[in-house]
C-alpha cells in the first residue's frame, strides 16, 4: 500500500490517459482506469525493479518540457523545408559530425539525441559523455562549435531551465 501512495502521480496521469483513450467519463471508466494503472505500476516494478533505486532523475520541470516540445516542433518544420529544398534543388551531401554538448544530465542528453533524430536531415548515431556523433545532411558550417550551437542550441537551452 505504501508503494501505491508514493506513486500517486503515476496513477493519476495513467487514469487521465485512460479517460482520453476511452473517450467516456463514467464511474466504470474511472474504476477500470485505476485498476489498469495499478496493474501497470506493479508490472513495471516486477519487470524493471524498484524505481527509486535508479540514479538517473527522469523529472523535467513542466516549463522546460513545454519549451523543449515547442523547440522540437519548430525545428522539425524549419528543417523539413530546408531538407525539401536540398533534395529538390541539389544532390545532398551527408557527413558525420561530432557535436560537443554541455549537458551533464544523462537523461537530458538522451532526450536531446532523440530530438536531433526527430529533426529532418539529422540522425544521432552515438552518444558519449560529452559528444554526439550525428549524421547530418548538408551541414551549415565546417566549424564543430558552430554546428553544435546550430543543432544543439535550442534543445540544451530548453532543458537548462
Amino acid at each position: 500500500m505504501k508503494k501505491l501512495l508514493k506513486s500517486w502521480r503515476f496513477i493519476i496521469i495513467s487514469v487521465v490517459f485512460w479517460f482520453i483513450l476511452s473517450e467516456t467519463i463514467s464511474f466504470t471508466t474511472l474504476a477500470e482506469g485505476f485498476a489498469a494503472a495499478i496493474i501497470t505500476y506493479f508490472a513495471i516494478i516486477l519487470l524493471f525493479g524498484e524505481m527509486s533505486i535508479s540514479r538517473i532523475s527522469y523529472r523535467i520541470p513542466i516549463f522546460s518540457f513545454i519549451k523543449l516540445l515547442l523547440f522540437l516542433i519548430f525545428n522539425i518544420y524549419k528543417s523539413s523545408y530546408k531538407v525539401l529544398k536540398i533534395v529538390l534543388a541539389e544532390t545532398p551531401v551527408i557527413k558525420t559530425v561530432s557535436l560537443n554538448t554541455h549537458c551533464q544530465n544523462e537523461w537530458h542528453r538522451c532526450l536531446i539525441g532523440n530530438c536531433i533524430t526527430l529533426t529532418p536531415g539529422t540522425i544521432t548515431i552515438d552518444l558519449d559523455k560529452t559528444d554526439y556523433l550525428v549524421l547530418c545532411m548538408n551541414p551549415d558550417s565546417k566549424n564543430p562549435d558552430t554546428l553544435s550551437r546550430i543543432i544543439l542550441g535550442d534543445f540544451e537551452k530548453a532543458l537548462e531551465g
